[in-house]
């Protein structure tokens, strides 16, 4: 059942908890930071959460403006969620919440660890050395498809297949000479 509970404190962390601070509702957030998921999707994240609970978030998220529901054009027509740009502003917070953890023992097994979850420590954990040259990676976990890209010292991911940049010509026309074909990247 959805809840509305406050806590009834002005404090700026008081009233984000108020909108965030539910059982399972930043976990929910986790899951959209690198793309729209649908329900389905999140229940396979989240597998110790129940479908009511997670179908609650979701309620209450939505209401609060941290996420929105959107119907996929045909042939798919299913129902996506996604962040909101109020909702994006949370990425930050939750990387940081997530390095703050990351020292805090393992919780006995099984536990569950979702792919969203070991992309975003790739990205918090990556130390990209700004002198490399651009990267794109392909990479599929738990069958979805993520896109990394590594450019200009910054590593950015994101849901989906990659795409090459307009703006960035791509030499089709030389292959890449053989020192640089056997050299491992660093991320």
């Amino acid at each position: 059942m959805p809840t509305n509970r406050s806590y009834g404190d002005a404090c700026g962390i008081a009233r984000a908890l108020d909108v965030v601070g539910e059982r399972w509702a930043l976990l929910v957030v986790r899951e959209l930071l690198l793309g729209p998921q649908r329900f389905s999707d999140l229940r396979r994240a989240l597998p110790n959460a129940a479908s009511n609970v997670i179908a609650d978030r979701l309620r209450e998220l939505e209401g609060r403006g941290v996420i929105t529901r959107r119907t996929l054009p045909p042939p798919a027509a299913s129902s996506v969620y996604e962040l909101t740009a109020w909702g994006q502003d949370l990425k930050p917070i939750l990387l940081a919440l997530g390095n703050w953890g990351i020292d805090i023992p393992l919780p006995p097994t099984p536990a569950t660890l979702s792919a969203t979850s070991m992309l975003l420590f790739l990205w918090t954990s990556a130390r990209v050395d700004r002198r490399e040259a651009p990267m794109v990676c392909r990479l599929e976990l738990h069958d979805r498809v993520f896109a990394v890209r590594v450019e200009d010292g910054h590593m950015h991911v994101q849901a989906g297949e990659p795409t090459i940049s307009a703006h960035r010509p791509v030499d089709t026309q030389h292959s890449p000479r053989r020192s640089e074909q056997a050299r491992p990247c660093r991320i």
